[in-house]
């Protein structure tokens, strides 16, 4: 006998199957009776071990082990096989076990045989709790008599809320028990409801603190299968309705409403839904913005989607790099001629041309006569073309107004720095100013021929300036001549023709007008008015 685990997604799918338990030949002894139970991440399964060798000793013992692990998603599970020793009950006479888990502890319902009070020897059940880390469990207290069918749920309140029903007695004396416990179980005063015939009661947990539960009975008509819940605070579970013919199997929860399984006794098997009329809308928004933000990605939990986000980021980092790289070699070649402008590192190619043929033919043999012609030949001279410089083409580029900002900041830069070394060479080529100390003396004005200073007459002693009366008359508008129009003045000698520049709104053609007095012109090219 071996214990394997695996899991079940929403679509059927299963996952790899693990054992955590040594296995065992049938003559060694087996496994049996198992529960599970979930909070949040946590897990563990419980059931009975029964031990026929005993190491040797073959005392077929049997005690109470469970599989342990905080976070169902890791592998690191903990495994404890003497969580309660030598329990007195077999497989023939014990149902399986009721495990919980609350707050701090891991809560146990479990048969065991017991012949205290009446001396008859029955199946008993008690109760115990305690933590994985400490075992065996050290509180254990009975709970029920010649019991079986156990069922436990633990709620999260101040303390632990244990909600635990059986089945007492057999065929028409089958009855029903419901309990609300604490922790140590204190309360005494079970809810007994009489159901003859009654082989199951499951308890489902819907969430926010609401509780299902079924289980069936034989009435007039044959079998059926009620119906109970239970809220936190109230005082004890409310069984009623009945649902549905058949014994009850099973149930389970799909979102906010309930489906139990049942069969019939004549073996067809039916599902019912119990829907919830008024579905609580909020429930989903617990997860905040990030249960909200990975819910598109794909992956069964949290740490699936996660991953997904992550490979998306990282793919989309990819990309922006490889958009920077592209438009960063796209602007290579420009910066590379920007450069080689700057530095000036020009280097003129030469290119030889072989003659077709002999200019001057000799004839070695002397046997013929050398001709030489005085005639003047006419030599035509190709005017150099002046191939444009990079300096000038990236000058005509700015100028057209083509570049790009960073282009036309380095040609700034180049005018700049040509006008500075200018400057420098002036400055180098000009003597330098003498100090104020040593300027020479102005040269005092002396008579031809005389020893001594001429004196400069006092004002008083100038003559008088003449009246206004004896300058001339200035000229009245009238008889000034009419000044030159705009178009007969004279060209300076060595200044350009003035010109300007204008701009169509409408085509954005550029025509150059010499006429400086004109306003307003046709566009050559779209015949629109131009205001200039």
């Amino acid at each position: 006998t071996d214990i394997g685990m695996a899991s079940i997604g929403m679509l059927g799918d299963l996952s790899s199957k693990s054992s955590h338990m040594t296995p065992l030949k049938l003559s060694e002894g087996s496994y049996w009776g198992f529960d599970i139970a979930t909070n949040g991440d946590e897990i563990v399964l419980a059931g009975y071990h029964r031990d026929i060798v005993t190491g040797g000793s073959w005392n077929d013992l049997t005690n109470v082990f469970m599989v342990h692990n905080n976070d169902y998603r890791s592998s690191s599970w903990n495994v404890k096989t003497n969580v309660l020793s030598d329990i007195d009950i077999n497989p023939r006479d014990g149902d399986p076990l009721a495990v919980a888990i609350g707050e701090e502890e891991i809560h146990l319902l479990y048969q065991s045989m017991r012949d205290d009070v009446t001396g008859i020897e029955r199946v008993g059940l008690f109760y115990a709790h305690g933590t994985i880390s400490q075992t065996p469990f050290s509180f254990q207290a009975p709970a029920g008599d010649n019991a079986r069918m156990p069922e436990l749920i633990a709620l999260e309140d101040d303390e632990d809320v244990l909600l635990a029903a059986w089945i007492e007695g057999d065929g028409k004396s089958s009855e029903i028990v419901t309990v609300v416990q604490d922790s140590v179980w204190s309360v005494e005063e079970y809810t007994i409801t009489p159901s003859a015939g009654a082989t199951k009661v499951v308890m489902i947990d819907m969430g926010k603190d609401r509780i299902k539960v079924f289980h069936d009975e034989v009435g007039i008509s044959g079998p059926v299968t009620r119906y109970g819940l239970f809220n936190l605070g109230d005082d004890e579970i409310s069984l009623s309705n009945i649902i549905g013919g058949g014994h009850v199997v099973g149930a389970g929860s799909i979102g906010q409403d309930g489906i139990v399984i049942m069969i019939s006794p004549s073996g067809q098997i039916s599902g019912k839904t119990i829907a919830n009329i008024n579905p609580d809308k909020n429930i989903g928004d617990d997860g905040g913005f990030l249960a909200v933000l990975l819910s598109p990605l794909p992956g069964d939990t949290q740490q699936e989607k996660m991953l997904a986000l992550g490979a998306i980021g990282g793919l989309l980092l990819l990309m922006f790099v490889a958009v920077i790289v592209v438009l960063r070699r796209s602007h290579r070649e420009e910066e590379e001629i920007e450069i080689s402008s700057e530095t000036g590192d020009l280097e003129l190619l030469v290119e030889t041309e072989e003659d077709d043929g002999p200019l001057v033919a000799i004839d070695a043999d002397g046997e013929s006569e050398l001709i030489v012609s005085t005639n003047p030949i006419n030599v035509v001279l190709e005017e150099e073309v002046e191939e444009q410089t990079l300096s000038e083409e990236l000058e005509a580029k700015v100028e057209a107004g083509n570049a790009s900002k960073r282009l036309e900041r380095r040609m700034q830069r180049k005018s700049d720095r040509e006008a500075k070394e200018i400057f420098e060479n002036l400055s180098k080529a000009l003597p330098n100013l003498p100090s104020p100390g040593e300027l020479a003396p102005l040269p005092v004005p002396k008579l031809e021929n005389a020893e001594e200073e001429v004196v400069l007459p006092a004002l008083e002693d100038l003559p008088p300036l003449s009246a206004l009366g004896d300058l001339p008359v200035l000229p009245t508008s009238g008889q000034l001549p009419l000044p030159p129009a705009p178009g007969a003045l004279p060209i300076l000698p060595g200044m350009p023709a003035p010109q300007k520049t204008v701009e169509c709104t409408s085509c954005g053609a550029k025509t150059t007008v010499k006429d400086m007095t004109l306003r307003r012109m046709k566009c050559p090219v779209c015949s629109e008015m131009i205001n200039m």
